[in-house]
Protein backbone atom coordinates (compact mmCIF):
# COMPACT_ATOMS: atom_id res chain seq x y z
CA UNK A 1 0.00 0.00 0.00
CA UNK A 2 1.78 2.89 -1.39
CA UNK A 3 2.05 6.56 1.51
CA UNK A 4 0.19 8.80 -0.81
CA UNK A 5 -1.88 7.75 -3.85
CA UNK A 6 0.53 9.05 -6.51
CA UNK A 7 0.17 10.69 -10.27
CA UNK A 8 2.70 10.79 -13.02
CA UNK A 9 3.73 12.92 -15.95
CA UNK A 10 3.20 9.92 -18.30
CA UNK A 11 6.52 7.79 -19.15
CA UNK A 12 6.53 5.91 -15.80
CA UNK A 13 3.36 4.75 -16.73
CA UNK A 14 4.51 3.01 -20.01
CA UNK A 15 7.28 1.33 -17.59
CA UNK A 16 4.78 0.16 -14.97
CA UNK A 17 2.21 -0.44 -17.76
CA UNK A 18 3.11 -2.01 -21.05
CA UNK A 19 1.01 -4.27 -21.34
CA UNK A 20 -2.11 -1.20 -21.47
CA UNK A 21 -1.14 -1.50 -25.43
CA UNK A 22 -1.78 -5.26 -25.85
CA UNK A 23 -5.14 -7.13 -26.50
CA UNK A 24 -7.62 -6.32 -29.15
CA UNK A 25 -10.35 -6.19 -26.23
CA UNK A 26 -13.57 -8.31 -26.43
CA UNK A 27 -16.32 -7.48 -28.76
CA UNK A 28 -20.30 -6.64 -27.66
CA UNK A 29 -21.99 -9.52 -29.16
CA UNK A 30 -25.41 -8.38 -28.38
CA UNK A 31 -27.35 -5.38 -29.78
CA UNK A 32 -30.89 -5.90 -28.97
CA UNK A 33 -31.24 -3.48 -25.94
CA UNK A 34 -34.74 -2.69 -26.81
CA UNK A 35 -36.04 -4.13 -23.72
CA UNK A 36 -33.25 -2.95 -21.63
CA UNK A 37 -32.28 0.42 -22.84
CA UNK A 38 -34.38 3.71 -23.19
CA UNK A 39 -33.28 7.27 -24.52
CA UNK A 40 -32.42 7.98 -21.14
CA UNK A 41 -29.28 6.39 -20.79
CA UNK A 42 -27.90 8.12 -23.50
CA UNK A 43 -28.66 11.33 -22.21
CA UNK A 44 -26.78 13.85 -20.54
CA UNK A 45 -28.16 15.48 -17.28
CA UNK A 46 -28.32 19.09 -16.96
CA UNK A 47 -28.95 18.82 -12.75
CA UNK A 48 -26.33 21.29 -11.21
CA UNK A 49 -26.51 18.64 -7.40
CA UNK A 50 -23.80 16.28 -6.96
CA UNK A 51 -25.88 14.20 -5.56
CA UNK A 52 -29.39 14.40 -6.91
CA UNK A 53 -32.79 13.78 -5.87
CA UNK A 54 -34.17 10.44 -5.80
CA UNK A 55 -30.38 8.71 -5.33
CA UNK A 56 -30.52 7.35 -1.67
CA UNK A 57 -29.27 4.81 0.57
CA UNK A 58 -31.87 1.29 -0.08
CA UNK A 59 -32.36 -2.15 2.04
CA UNK A 60 -31.79 -4.07 -1.41
CA UNK A 61 -30.69 -1.97 -4.55
CA UNK A 62 -30.90 -4.97 -7.11
CA UNK A 63 -34.33 -5.65 -6.56
CA UNK A 64 -35.62 -2.16 -6.30
CA UNK A 65 -32.38 0.30 -8.29
CA UNK A 66 -31.36 1.20 -11.61
CA UNK A 67 -28.14 1.14 -10.60
CA UNK A 68 -26.19 0.33 -7.60
CA UNK A 69 -22.92 1.63 -6.78
CA UNK A 70 -20.89 2.76 -3.55
CA UNK A 71 -21.93 6.12 -1.64
CA UNK A 72 -17.89 7.59 -2.28
CA UNK A 73 -16.78 3.93 -1.09
CA UNK A 74 -17.59 1.60 0.70
CA UNK A 75 -16.47 2.44 4.46
CA UNK A 76 -17.41 5.99 3.90
CA UNK A 77 -20.98 4.62 2.95
CA UNK A 78 -21.19 2.45 6.25
CA UNK A 79 -19.53 3.79 8.81
CA UNK A 80 -17.21 0.89 9.70
CA UNK A 81 -14.25 -0.82 8.19
CA UNK A 82 -14.96 -3.64 5.10
CA UNK A 83 -12.67 -5.94 4.06
CA UNK A 84 -10.96 -5.41 0.97
CA UNK A 85 -11.00 -9.53 0.74
CA UNK A 86 -14.90 -10.56 1.35
CA UNK A 87 -15.92 -9.52 -2.07
CA UNK A 88 -19.43 -10.66 -1.01
CA UNK A 89 -20.03 -8.64 1.70
CA UNK A 90 -18.83 -5.61 -0.37
CA UNK A 91 -21.37 -6.53 -2.95
CA UNK A 92 -24.22 -6.49 -0.42
CA UNK A 93 -22.88 -3.50 0.64
CA UNK A 94 -23.73 -1.97 -2.81
CA UNK A 95 -26.67 0.25 -2.03
CA UNK A 96 -26.89 3.40 -3.24
CA UNK A 97 -29.39 3.58 -6.17
CA UNK A 98 -28.34 6.12 -9.06
CA UNK A 99 -29.46 6.39 -12.46
CA UNK A 100 -26.98 5.69 -15.10
CA UNK A 101 -26.74 8.30 -18.05
CA UNK A 102 -24.40 9.87 -20.70
CA UNK A 103 -23.52 6.91 -22.48
CA UNK A 104 -22.41 6.81 -26.03
CA UNK A 105 -24.34 4.83 -28.76
CA UNK A 106 -20.74 2.14 -29.01
CA UNK A 107 -22.85 -0.52 -26.43
CA UNK A 108 -19.45 0.01 -24.19
CA UNK A 109 -19.01 2.26 -21.12
CA UNK A 110 -18.07 4.94 -22.22
CA UNK A 111 -18.46 8.44 -23.67
CA UNK A 112 -16.82 11.32 -25.37
CA UNK A 113 -15.22 12.03 -21.97
CA UNK A 114 -14.46 8.46 -21.02
CA UNK A 115 -13.09 5.22 -22.55
CA UNK A 116 -13.84 3.02 -19.14
CA UNK A 117 -11.86 -0.51 -19.57
CA UNK A 118 -9.38 -3.33 -18.02
CA UNK A 119 -6.08 -3.12 -18.14
CA UNK A 120 -5.95 -5.84 -20.35
CA UNK A 121 -7.81 -3.36 -23.04
CA UNK A 122 -10.85 -5.26 -23.01
CA UNK A 123 -13.90 -2.97 -23.27
CA UNK A 124 -16.98 -3.48 -21.06
CA UNK A 125 -20.65 -3.68 -22.69
CA UNK A 126 -23.30 -2.04 -20.53
CA UNK A 127 -26.36 -4.93 -21.51
CA UNK A 128 -25.36 -6.81 -18.52
CA UNK A 129 -24.26 -4.72 -16.25
CA UNK A 130 -27.91 -2.45 -16.88
CA UNK A 131 -29.77 -6.28 -16.15
CA UNK A 132 -27.16 -6.99 -13.07
CA UNK A 133 -27.48 -3.58 -11.85
CA UNK A 134 -24.05 -3.31 -11.70
CA UNK A 135 -23.89 -5.92 -8.60
CA UNK A 136 -24.04 -9.26 -9.98
CA UNK A 137 -21.66 -8.98 -12.20
CA UNK A 138 -17.81 -10.24 -13.16
CA UNK A 139 -15.18 -8.02 -11.22
CA UNK A 140 -14.31 -6.24 -14.30
CA UNK A 141 -17.64 -4.98 -14.81
CA UNK A 142 -18.14 -4.84 -10.93
CA UNK A 143 -15.66 -1.94 -11.02
CA UNK A 144 -16.26 -0.51 -14.61
CA UNK A 145 -19.75 0.55 -13.35
CA UNK A 146 -18.85 2.58 -10.13
CA UNK A 147 -15.84 4.03 -11.92
CA UNK A 148 -17.53 5.19 -15.02
CA UNK A 149 -20.99 6.61 -12.85
CA UNK A 150 -18.45 8.65 -10.46
CA UNK A 151 -16.59 9.69 -13.54
CA UNK A 152 -19.29 10.60 -15.65
CA UNK A 153 -21.16 12.51 -12.34
CA UNK A 154 -18.33 14.69 -11.83
CA UNK A 155 -17.95 15.65 -15.48
CA UNK A 156 -21.46 16.45 -15.53
CA UNK A 157 -21.26 18.67 -12.41
CA UNK A 158 -18.74 20.33 -13.59
CA UNK A 159 -20.12 21.27 -17.09
CA UNK A 160 -23.69 22.02 -15.76
CA UNK A 161 -22.11 24.66 -13.13
CA UNK A 162 -19.10 26.31 -14.88
CA UNK A 163 -18.58 27.69 -18.57
CA UNK A 164 -15.52 26.09 -18.22
CA UNK A 165 -13.36 23.87 -16.17
CA UNK A 166 -9.75 21.93 -17.31
CA UNK A 167 -11.01 18.44 -18.88
CA UNK A 168 -14.35 19.58 -20.80
CA UNK A 169 -13.45 19.12 -23.93
CA UNK A 170 -11.15 16.09 -23.22
CA UNK A 171 -11.69 12.27 -23.36
CA UNK A 172 -9.78 10.16 -20.62
CA UNK A 173 -8.87 6.69 -21.03
CA UNK A 174 -9.43 4.88 -17.34
CA UNK A 175 -8.34 1.40 -16.60
CA UNK A 176 -10.32 -0.31 -13.43
CA UNK A 177 -8.13 -2.96 -12.59
CA UNK A 178 -4.04 -1.57 -13.47
CA UNK A 179 -1.42 -2.40 -10.72
CA UNK A 180 -1.50 0.59 -9.67
CA UNK A 181 -2.97 4.25 -8.76
CA UNK A 182 -2.36 7.30 -10.91
CA UNK A 183 -2.55 9.40 -14.07
CA UNK A 184 -0.49 10.16 -16.91
CA UNK A 185 -0.46 13.57 -18.46
CA UNK A 186 1.16 12.30 -21.65
CA UNK A 187 -1.18 9.24 -22.23
CA UNK A 188 -3.96 11.13 -20.59
CA UNK A 189 -5.20 7.79 -18.69
CA UNK A 190 -6.30 7.21 -14.90
CA UNK A 191 -4.84 4.04 -14.08
CA UNK A 192 -6.82 2.36 -11.08
CA UNK A 193 -5.86 -0.44 -9.01
CA UNK A 194 -6.90 -3.40 -9.28
CA UNK A 195 -5.86 -5.28 -5.95
CA UNK A 196 -7.00 -2.01 -3.60
CA UNK A 197 -10.31 -2.75 -5.37
CA UNK A 198 -9.58 1.41 -6.23
CA UNK A 199 -12.51 1.70 -8.77
CA UNK A 200 -15.05 1.38 -5.42
CA UNK A 201 -13.44 4.26 -3.95
CA UNK A 202 -15.39 7.32 -5.81
CA UNK A 203 -12.49 9.69 -3.24
CA UNK A 204 -9.41 7.86 -5.10
CA UNK A 205 -11.41 7.78 -8.75
CA UNK A 206 -12.16 11.47 -8.09
CA UNK A 207 -8.94 12.92 -6.67
CA UNK A 208 -6.81 11.47 -10.01
CA UNK A 209 -9.50 12.80 -12.21
CA UNK A 210 -8.60 16.13 -10.19
CA UNK A 211 -5.09 15.74 -10.53
CA UNK A 212 -5.58 15.40 -14.01
CA UNK A 213 -7.58 18.46 -14.28
CA UNK A 214 -4.12 20.54 -13.03
CA UNK A 215 -2.29 18.39 -15.76
CA UNK A 216 -4.51 19.06 -18.74
CA UNK A 217 -5.05 22.67 -17.60
CA UNK A 218 -1.47 24.04 -17.68
CA UNK A 219 -0.40 21.69 -20.65
CA UNK A 220 2.19 19.74 -18.38
CA UNK A 221 3.92 22.58 -17.64
CA UNK A 222 3.30 22.27 -13.15
CA UNK A 223 5.02 18.99 -13.70
CA UNK A 224 8.56 21.15 -14.31
CA UNK A 225 9.36 21.33 -10.90
CA UNK A 226 11.58 23.86 -10.21
CA UNK A 227 14.32 22.72 -7.79
CA UNK A 228 14.33 26.24 -5.87
CA UNK A 229 11.07 24.77 -4.20
CA UNK A 230 11.25 21.39 -3.83
CA UNK A 231 13.98 18.42 -2.40
CA UNK A 232 14.53 15.58 -2.04
CA UNK A 233 12.90 13.46 1.04
CA UNK A 234 12.12 9.96 2.61
CA UNK A 235 14.09 8.34 -0.66
CA UNK A 236 12.38 10.03 -2.95
CA UNK A 237 12.64 13.35 -5.17
CA UNK A 238 10.36 16.50 -5.03
CA UNK A 239 9.03 14.88 -2.29
CA UNK A 240 9.33 17.57 -0.06
CA UNK A 241 8.76 21.86 -0.32
CA UNK A 242 11.94 23.66 0.35
CA UNK A 243 9.84 25.70 3.22
CA UNK A 244 6.50 26.78 4.31
CA UNK A 245 5.69 28.53 1.18
CA UNK A 246 4.76 25.38 -0.43
CA UNK A 247 5.81 23.88 -4.09
CA UNK A 248 4.15 22.97 -7.25
CA UNK A 249 4.15 19.17 -6.63
CA UNK A 250 2.00 19.83 -3.75
CA UNK A 251 -0.04 21.96 -5.33
CA UNK A 252 -0.86 19.14 -7.78
CA UNK A 253 -1.48 16.50 -5.28
CA UNK A 254 -3.64 19.28 -3.79
CA UNK A 255 -5.98 19.16 -6.82
CA UNK A 256 -7.14 16.11 -5.96
CA UNK A 257 -8.04 16.69 -2.54
CA UNK A 258 -9.93 19.99 -3.41
CA UNK A 259 -12.06 18.16 -5.96
CA UNK A 260 -13.24 15.33 -3.66
CA UNK A 261 -13.65 17.72 -0.94
CA UNK A 262 -16.32 20.19 -2.60
CA UNK A 263 -17.79 17.09 -4.48
CA UNK A 264 -18.71 15.10 -1.58
CA UNK A 265 -19.11 18.41 0.98
CA UNK A 266 -20.98 16.40 3.87
CA UNK A 267 -18.23 13.03 3.29
CA UNK A 268 -14.94 15.13 2.89
CA UNK A 269 -11.47 13.11 2.77
CA UNK A 270 -10.03 10.70 1.62
CA UNK A 271 -8.92 6.88 1.52
CA UNK A 272 -11.23 5.34 4.23
CA UNK A 273 -11.32 2.00 2.09
CA UNK A 274 -8.21 2.71 0.69
CA UNK A 275 -6.28 2.42 3.70
CA UNK A 276 -8.87 0.50 5.78
CA UNK A 277 -9.66 3.24 8.16
CA UNK A 278 -13.06 5.29 9.21
CA UNK A 279 -11.48 9.12 8.84
CA UNK A 280 -8.86 8.13 6.28
CA UNK A 281 -5.62 8.33 4.99
CA UNK A 282 -2.93 9.47 7.43
CA UNK A 283 -0.36 12.22 7.04
CA UNK A 284 2.33 12.36 9.94
CA UNK A 285 -0.53 11.52 12.61
CA UNK A 286 -3.26 13.93 11.03
CA UNK A 287 -5.88 12.24 8.73
CA UNK A 288 -6.09 13.67 4.96
CA UNK A 289 -9.47 15.65 5.64
CA UNK A 290 -10.53 19.05 6.01
CA UNK A 291 -11.45 18.47 9.60
CA UNK A 292 -7.87 17.81 10.59
CA UNK A 293 -6.34 20.53 9.00
CA UNK A 294 -8.95 23.35 10.07
CA UNK A 295 -7.46 26.54 9.74
CA UNK A 296 -4.11 25.83 8.38
CA UNK A 297 -0.82 27.25 9.62
CA UNK A 298 1.31 26.52 6.72
CA UNK A 299 4.20 26.89 9.04
CA UNK A 300 2.70 24.33 11.18
CA UNK A 301 1.88 22.05 8.07
CA UNK A 302 5.59 22.37 7.04
CA UNK A 303 6.84 20.41 10.42
CA UNK A 304 4.33 18.16 10.96
CA UNK A 305 6.57 15.33 9.66
CA UNK A 306 9.38 15.62 11.74
CA UNK A 307 11.68 13.56 9.93
CA UNK A 308 10.67 14.95 6.64
CA UNK A 309 9.72 18.86 6.71
CA UNK A 310 8.15 19.89 3.93
CA UNK A 311 6.41 16.21 3.10
CA UNK A 312 4.35 17.16 -0.03
CA UNK A 313 1.38 14.73 1.19
CA UNK A 314 1.16 17.01 4.37
CA UNK A 315 1.47 20.44 2.65
CA UNK A 316 -1.46 19.38 -0.10
CA UNK A 317 -3.75 18.63 2.73
CA UNK A 318 -3.27 21.72 4.44
CA UNK A 319 -3.38 23.53 1.18
CA UNK A 320 -6.73 21.58 0.12
CA UNK A 321 -8.09 22.27 3.42
CA UNK A 322 -7.26 26.23 3.22
CA UNK A 323 -9.52 26.42 0.25
CA UNK A 324 -12.33 24.07 1.55
CA UNK A 325 -12.11 26.38 4.43
CA UNK A 326 -13.93 29.37 2.25
CA UNK A 327 -17.00 27.22 1.30
CA UNK A 328 -19.20 28.42 4.25
CA UNK A 329 -18.21 32.42 3.29
CA UNK A 330 -18.38 32.78 -0.10
CA UNK A 331 -20.31 29.78 -1.27
CA UNK A 332 -18.70 26.11 -2.16
CA UNK A 333 -19.43 26.79 -5.90
CA UNK A 334 -18.12 30.20 -6.47
CA UNK A 335 -14.74 28.97 -4.38
CA UNK A 336 -14.27 26.15 -7.17
CA UNK A 337 -15.28 27.97 -10.01
CA UNK A 338 -12.48 30.15 -8.84
CA UNK A 339 -10.21 26.99 -8.20
CA UNK A 340 -10.54 25.25 -11.55
CA UNK A 341 -10.27 28.93 -13.74
CA UNK A 342 -6.61 29.60 -12.19
CA UNK A 343 -5.09 26.37 -12.57
CA UNK A 344 -4.58 27.61 -16.07
CA UNK A 345 -2.59 30.23 -14.60
CA UNK A 346 -0.06 27.70 -12.84
CA UNK A 347 3.70 26.22 -13.85
CA UNK A 348 5.93 24.39 -11.74
CA UNK A 349 7.33 27.26 -10.29
CA UNK A 350 4.46 28.34 -8.12
CA UNK A 351 4.13 28.16 -4.66
CA UNK A 352 0.98 28.18 -2.31
CA UNK A 353 1.53 31.91 -2.02
CA UNK A 354 2.26 33.07 -6.16
CA UNK A 355 -1.12 30.73 -6.35
CA UNK A 356 -2.95 32.29 -3.95
CA UNK A 357 -2.19 35.68 -5.65
CA UNK A 358 -2.92 34.14 -8.83
CA UNK A 359 -6.27 32.79 -7.37
CA UNK A 360 -6.87 36.36 -6.40
CA UNK A 361 -6.58 37.76 -9.60
CA UNK A 362 -8.85 34.90 -11.13
CA UNK A 363 -11.64 35.96 -8.75
CA UNK A 364 -11.34 39.42 -9.19
CA UNK A 365 -11.66 39.31 -13.12
CA UNK A 366 -14.70 37.41 -12.21
CA UNK A 367 -16.48 40.01 -10.48
CA UNK A 368 -15.79 38.63 -6.65
CA UNK A 369 -13.83 41.40 -5.05
CA UNK A 370 -14.60 40.24 -1.73
CA UNK A 371 -13.16 36.95 -2.29
CA UNK A 372 -9.96 38.04 -4.49
CA UNK A 373 -9.36 40.07 -1.06
CA UNK A 374 -9.66 37.05 1.40
CA UNK A 375 -7.52 35.29 -0.84
CA UNK A 376 -4.04 37.68 -0.50
CA UNK A 377 -4.81 37.30 3.73
CA UNK A 378 -4.16 33.59 3.19
CA UNK A 379 -0.96 32.91 3.72
CA UNK A 380 0.58 31.93 6.14
CA UNK A 381 -2.01 31.35 7.96
CA UNK A 382 -5.34 30.21 6.71
CA UNK A 383 -8.11 31.52 8.71
CA UNK A 384 -10.72 33.99 8.75
CA UNK A 385 -9.20 37.59 9.78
Amino acid sequence: MTDFIPSFKGNIILALSAFLISGCGSGFESKNLSSLVDGSYFQESASTDFIRAGEKLVTDCKASGELCVFLKNPVAQSGSVVSKSNEGSLRALQNFSVKLNGLDRSGYMENAHFDVRTAGNKRISFEKILVEKGVGVERSEWLTANAYFWLNRASEYLKNNFKEFPLKDEKISVYVDDAFNGWSYEQKSIHLSGSELSALSADVVLLLYGEAQIGVATKGSIYNYDQNFHKSCGGKENNCCVDSKGCAKALVQASGDVLVNFLFEDLSGVGEFYHQDLKGQSVCGKHRRPEDFSNPDFNEAYNLCSSEKGKVSAMATAYASCWYGLKNEFGSKKVLEVYLKHLSLLNGSDTFETALQKASTTAQNLGYTALAKRYLLLFPICAAP
